[in-house]
């Protein structure tokens, strides 16, 4: 799926393992705002035939789509 840099680094974040509210922190966006990228990347794979309804699927897109490692340790630390 093409994914703007922002989706990108809200997908790395949250298929990492982080909480939605922790990625938003992070990224120094509102929640709302957070959630809103996840629900575009989610259409964007599946307009590209690659649906991605659960957290586990954005994990496995991710890892598909070179933004994680498959064998990198789960992001953690706030």
């Amino acid at each position: 799926a093409q994914l703007s840099a922002r989706e990108r680094d809200v997908l790395r974040l949250y298929a990492a393992g982080l909480p939605l509210k922790v990625v938003a922190e992070r990224l120094g966006v509102a929640y709302s705002t957070a959630k809103e990228n996840i629900t575009r990347v989610r259409m964007k794979y599946v307009d590209v035939g690659r649906p991605a309804p659960t957290k586990i699927d954005l994990l496995h897109r991710a890892v598909e789509d070179g933004l994680l490692d498959r064998h990198a340790d789960r992001e953690t630390s706030p």
